[in-house]
C-alpha cells in the first residue's frame, strides 16, 4: 500500500501543465465559492438551483473546476448535472489535473467522464495519463480496456516504465495482461533502476511476480529498493522481504543464488536479516550451494547477521554447513 501511495502522489507532483487562469469578479468568486459548498453536501437540488440562478458550470475555484470538484468530493448526479450544463470534461489546471484524472478509479464517475467526450490521452508535462494512476489499482481492468477503445495509448503512457510497474504492484494478472500484450517492457526501469519485478516482490505479490517470470522477465537484473543506493537482485529482495513463496519460484527460475550486491553482501546474508527467520530459505540456498563462509569487506559473514537476529534454526543451519566445508 505505501509503495502504491508513493507512486500516486510523485505522479501528481511531477505532472505540470500551464494553464491561463481566467479573472472573476469578487461577486462571482463569492457565488463560486458557494458551488463548491454545496457540491461537497451532494444536494443536487441545491445545485440545479444555483446554476439556474447563472452560476457557471466552469467556475473554478483554486484552480479546480465545479467538474473537478464534484470528482473528488461530489456524486455521479452532480457531475451528471454539470455535464449536462455545460461543463468542460477536458479542464486542466495547473498542475495537469482533469477530472477524469480525479475520478480515476471510481467506475462511475470515470464511464462517465469518458462517455461525455473526457480525453483518456491528456498528458501532463510530466508526459503521465490517467491510466497510470489506474494501473495500481486491483480490480480495474475493466476500466483499463474502456480507456483503451476511448483512444488511450499504452505505449503513450508514461516517459518511464511505470504504468506496467504499477500494474505488477497490484498481484491483479488481468491488469498486468492488458500491460504485457500491449508490448510494454517487462525488464526497463521506472525510477532509480526500480523494476516491475522488483514491484511485484515489494507487496509479495505472488501471481504478478510469477506472470512476469512466465513471460520472460530477467530474474537477475538488479534493482534499487527504494532510494537506498544499493544494487539488490529480485532474489536477494525476496529473501529479505521473507517472502518464501517468491523466492522459491525465482530460484527454481533461474535466479543466480550467489551474485553479491556491490556492497558485497550475499543472499543468504540478506535472508538472515527478514524480519523473520524463514530455516526454508536457508535451506534452499545452501541446497543450491552458497557458501555460507562469504564475508563482507568488514569481516561479516551470514552466520554474524543470523545470530545478531536471534535467527535460531538458520543459526543451525549454517554451522552445520560450516562444519562439512573442509
Amino acid at each position: 500500500m505505501t509503495r502504491i501511495f508513493f507512486s500516486s502522489l510523485l505522479l501528481f507532483i511531477i505532472c505540470s501543465h500551464n494553464s491561463l487562469a481566467q479573472p472573476v469578479s469578487p461577486s462571482d468568486s463569492i457565488k463560486n465559492l458557494k458551488l463548491f459548498q454545496v457540491i461537497r453536501t451532494g444536494d443536487t437540488t441545491a445545485l440545479k438551483n444555483a446554476l439556474a440562478e447563472g452560476v457557471s458550470p466552469n467556475a473554478v475555484l483554486q484552480g479546480y473546476s465545479a467538474l473537478m470538484a464534484a470528482a473528488l468530493n461530489g456524486s455521479v448526479e452532480e457531475m451528471m448535472i454539470l455535464i449536462t450544463a455545460g461543463a468542460n470534461v477536458n479542464y486542466i489546471n495547473a498542475d495537469s489535473v482533469t477530472a477524469l484524472w480525479l475520478a480515476v478509479p471510481d467506475y462511475k464517475k470515470t464511464v462517465l467522464l469518458l462517455d461525455a467526450g473526457a480525453n483518456p490521452q491528456v498528458i501532463g508535462k510530466g508526459g503521465y495519463t490517467p491510466i497510470v494512476k489506474l494501473a495500481c489499482t486491483p480490480g480495474s481492468a475493466g476500466l483499463m480496456k474502456l480507456f483503451i477503445e476511448k483512444g488511450a495509448a499504452l505505449k503513450k503512457s508514461a516517459p518511464n516504465n511505470l504504468l506496467i510497474y504499477n500494474a505488477a504492484m497490484t498481484n491483479d494478472t488481468a491488469m498486468l495482461g492488458i500491460c504485457i500484450r500491449a508490448g510494454l517492457s517487462l525488464n526497463d526501469t521506472m525510477c532509480i533502476n526500480d523494476r516491475p519485478l522488483m514491484a511485484s516482490i515489494y507487496g509479495k505479490n505472488f501471481q504478478t511476480l510469477k506472470m512476469l517470470v512466465d513471460h520472460g522477465a530477467d530474474v537477475n537484473l538488479d534493482g534499487t529498493f527504494m532510494v537506498i543506493k544499493n544494487n539488490y537482485t529480485p532474489l536477494m529482495l525476496a529473501a529479505l522481504s521473507g517472502d518464501r513463496q517468491s523466492f522459491l519460484y525465482l530460484l527454481d527460475h533461474g535466479a543466480n543464488p550467489n551474485l553479491k550486491s556491490p556492497l558485497g553482501m550475499t543472499t543468504l546474508m540478506f535472508a538472515m536479516q527478514a524480519e523473520e527467520d524463514d530455516p526454508e530459505i536457508t535451506r534452499a540456498l545452501l541446497k543450491y550451494g552458497v557458501n555460507p563462509a562469504e564475508k563482507m569487506p568488514d569481516g561479516t559473514d551470514a552466520l554474524y547477521y543470523a545470530e545478531r537476529r536471534g535467527n535460531t534454526e538458520s543459526v543451525l543451519l549454517i554451522k552445520n554447513q560450516l562444519k562439512k566445508q573442509p
